[in-house]
Parts: C-alpha cells; sequence; structure tokens
C-alpha cells in the first residue's frame, strides 16, 4: 500500500473535476476515512479520480493512497519492460528478513564495461524503468557515481529508481543524488525506534541513519528540487505491525511517498518473521505465478540473468549478458523453456518454484 504526499501530485488543468464526485468522495472520507486510490504517471501526473485529489485538498489530508499506472507490455515481447540491475551485492548491514543472509553467489560489483553496455543497449528500446539495485547497498560501488553520470546521456530512460539503507547517505552523496537522473530515492525504514533498529539490523547506527535522513530531506527543500521523489518505506513484519500508524503519522507529511510494503518469504530463506496475513508463510501447491507475467528482468552484479525477485541466488538463470545481449537472452530457448514451465505449472521440476511462498503475490 502507498501513499503519496499532497503537494507532488500534478493535475493538468485540461482534466475535468466532477464537482458531485468530488462531494461523494468526502462524504466516503468522512463515513470510511478513505479516499478512493488515485492513479498517477511516474511523474505523479494524476491520470484517474482526480476528484478524490480535489476532496483530499479541501479536507487539508497531508497524504493520499496513490497508485502508478501497470505496464501493458508482456514478457513475450521481444525486450523487458523493467530492469533491476544489481550494481553490488554487498551491503554493510545485515538484516535479519533480507534473503542476503542465504546468498550463495561470491560477493560482487558489477563491471562498469558491462553496465555501459546494458545501458547503451537499453536506450534503443522503449521502457518503464531501472532500477539501479537489488540485493546490497548500490552506493558501495566504487564506480557507482561514475554510473550515473553514464545515464545521463540517455534523458529518455526513465524511470531511474535507487533504494538505499540510509547510511551511505552522508552529504556529499546526498548533493550528488540530488543533482543526478534518479527519479525515485527509496529509503528502507527497519524500525521507528534505535532499540528495533538494532534487533532488525544488527547494527547499532540507527542515530546516523536517521541524521543522514534529516540532512537529505533538508537539501532537498532547500535546492527546491522535486526530484528524486523521496520515498520511506516500511515492511509489515511482526515488529513493526503495531507501529505502523506510528510510521503514517510521523513519515507522511515529510516524504514524498510512504509505502507498506508486505513480507515476503524468499525461497531457502530461515528464520524469517512470520506474517500469515500475507501469505508468507503458507504454500502454494497450485495456481499460475502472478510474478513472472511483468516483463521484468534481473541482472545480478556478475551478469548472470534471472526473471524472479525469489531467485536471489540465480538458481533458474537464463543467461549472461557478459557474453549475451539483453535481446538475446530475452528471447533465447532457456527463457522461453522456464516460462513455457511456469505457465504449466510443472513445478515438480523445479524445487526453487515448488517451494515458493510468494507465487501469489503480484
Amino acid at each position: 500500500m502507498e501513499y503519496a504526499n499532497i503537494r507532488i501530485f500534478k493535475l493538468d488543468k485540461k482534466i475535468p473535476v466532477d464537482e458531485k464526485k468530488v462531494e461523494a468522495e468526502i462524504a466516503r472520507y468522512k463515513k470510511t476515512g478513505k479516499l478512493s486510490n488515485i492513479e498517477v504517471d511516474p511523474d505523479y501526473n494524476i491520470v484517474k479520480n482526480p476528484e478524490a485529489y480535489a476532496a483530499g485538498k479541501r479536507l487539508k489530508l497531508k497524504y493520499l493512497e496513490s497508485s502508478r499506472i501497470k505496464s501493458m507490455k508482456k514478457p513475450n515481447d521481444n525486450f523487458p519492460a523493467t530492469f533491476l540491475i544489481e550494481l553490488t551485492n554487498r551491503c554493510n548491514l545485515n538484516c535479519r528478513m533480507c534473503p542476503r543472509n542465504q546468498l550463495e553467489r561470491a560477493e560482487k560489483d558489477m563491471d562498469m564495461k558491462v553496465f555501459e553496455r546494458l545501458v547503451d543497449e537499453i536506450s534503443k528500446h522503449k521502457i518503464e524503468g531501472i532500477w539501479v539495485y537489488n540485493i546490497g547497498e548500490s552506493m558501495l560501488h566504487p564506480q557507482f557515481f561514475e554510473m550515473m553520470e553514464y545515464l545521463k546521456k540517455y534523458p529518455d530512460i526513465k524511470p531511474i529508481w535507487l533504494s538505499t539503507n540510509g547510511t551511505t547517505l552522508i552529504r556529499e552523496n546526498a548533493k550528488k543524488l540530488l543533482n543526478s537522473r534518479i527519479d525515485f530515492l527509496n529509503f528502507s525504514l527497519n524500525a521507528m525506534d534505535k532499540k528495533t533498529h538494532q534487533q532488525i539490523t544488527r547494527y547499532d547506527n540507527y542515530d546516523m541513519v536517521m541524521e543522514n535522513i534529516s540532512g537529505f530531506m533538508k537539501m532537498k527543500e532547500e535546492m527546491k528540487a522535486r526530484k528524486p521523489f523521496f520515498r520511506v518505506q516500511i515492511i509489515d513484519m511482526p515488529e513493526m505491525h503495531d507501529k505502523i500508524p506510528a510510521f503514517m503519522k510521523e513519515w507522511g507529511p515529510k516524504a514524498d511517498i510512504i509505502s507498506i510494503n508486505k513480507l515476503e518469504k524468499f525461497v531457502g530463506q530461515k528464520e524469517i518473521p512470520t506474517n500469515t496475513d500475507d501469505g508468507a508463510t503458507a504454500g502454494f501447491a497450485s495456481g499460475i505465478c502472478k510474478r513472472i507475467d511483468r516483463g521484468i528482468m534481473y541482472i545480478f552484479a556478475d551478469s548472470k540473468v534471472g526473471i524472479c525477485a525469489t531467485d536471489f541466488n540465480c538458481k533458474n538463470c537464463v543467461g549472461d549478458v557478459t557474453n549475451q545481449t539483453i535481446e538475446e537472452v530475452w528471447t533465447g530457448k532457456a527463457y522461453k523453456q522456464l516460462l513455457d514451465d511456469i505457465k504449466n505449472e510443472r513445478y515438480d521440476q523445479m524445487k526453487l518454484c515448488k517451494d515458493c511462498h510468494d507465487r501469489h503475490l503480484a
């Protein structure tokens, strides 16, 4: 579930706003405490339910439920819609719910030349975005900002997402990010207090992280920068579940976007916190996976390619961009076979998919 600060929405004056629907939205809010979800494009231009936005303004709400329009691109096209490019799988925290705890791949930073080749190829296609992270803290890559500079060659590649745990968001890095091509900066907030943060991350650096985040937000305000949109997310797990109202109250007015993410139990993870509400402890013996029909390609730091976030060790690798192009991988035999096996529910032949707990999550 995601909410956006009311200040970041854009409503084109040419879009009609039905006054009766606005009044209906206000009445609904007074009765249920909710407005209709507002659909936006990646720049937060409103494309659906402008009446909910107008109602929110009249009610003087700080943030509104919203969702970005989804892709119509299908994975049987000749090129992916979205990329998660893992610049590094190194991290300076050890969060207990993170799949890095069962990482079998060697720690590695992506080769700069490989990154440049990927970006060059991607620039020739219409895509829906690049996420320059996966498992790891991307700014630990020694050439991270060189990579961000390289993206400036191609202004049509967007949106660009980066996620951070806040430890590397020192003043110098914050200034560089505010002058970069990054459209969304996601901050993974692990806790609302120092004690819980230490329990989850296994590091005592809560005060430093909060100082970094405050510094970034202050600098963004001073620069009057619209982007990157600053998104703060938490994972709905036992330690945080009861603190969600406090999270929304504190961060809703401050961040551009806030998000409450479902807890996922990646295949192979041990001792993960349980969350029966979203199915993280349930097995799914049947049903077509909802996670592969999104046109997403995962390119790992070692150049191996996968098609699912759950496959963080790339057990079902479909290619290697060291010696293949993105298009060759996407149209190749290995990818097509894997897609066919999953769509025909041949999970008995695929232990990774057979044991998946999150097949139902879209």
